[in-house]
Parts: structure tokens; sequence; C-alpha cells
């Protein structure tokens, strides 16, 4: 996983802090190796891929922007289901 450095909000430290969009970023990251890990127990036992190549290379985090947006919308279907 990639090392992430203090954030500074309103010019104070939060050494340590881990913020939404790190959380997304080591989702995508543990993914990535739950693909990669299933590939080559699949590899040796001599069965065929099941997921794609492209699925073990962990994509860029999500923008703050899509991440307000996937809670927005997790929220909106939330309320209207009660």
């Amino acid at each position: 996983m990639s090392s992430r450095s203090a954030k500074t909000v309103s010019g104070q430290k939060f050494p340590g802090a881990i913020f939404v969009r790190d959380i997304a970023g080591y989702k995508q990251e543990f993914q990535a190796l739950f693909v990669s890990l299933d590939s080559f127990l699949r590899k040796i036992s001599g069965e065929r891929r099941f997921f794609p190549e492209a699925l073990e290379t962990a994509p860029n985090p999500p923008t703050l922007d899509s991440i307000k947006r996937m809670i927005y919308g997790h929220l909106s279907t939330t309320q209207q289901s009660k």
C-alpha cells in the first residue's frame, strides 16, 4: 500500500489521519490484491482466470466530488425506500 502523509485542515496538521479519499483508495488497493491472489491461485491450480487482468491494478482513488455524489446517491436511495 502507498504511504499517505499528514493532511492539513485550517492550518492544523493531523499526523496519521485517514480521510474518505484515503479509505476509498485502500478499498481499491485491497480489491486489486484480492483479484491478484485469486488469479494466482487459479493459475497454480490449472484453472481459467475469472477476473480480467486489468483488475489486478488499482486505479487512482476517486475524486472528492465523485465520492460526494456516491454518498448523496446512497442517502437519497435509502430515504426513498423508507
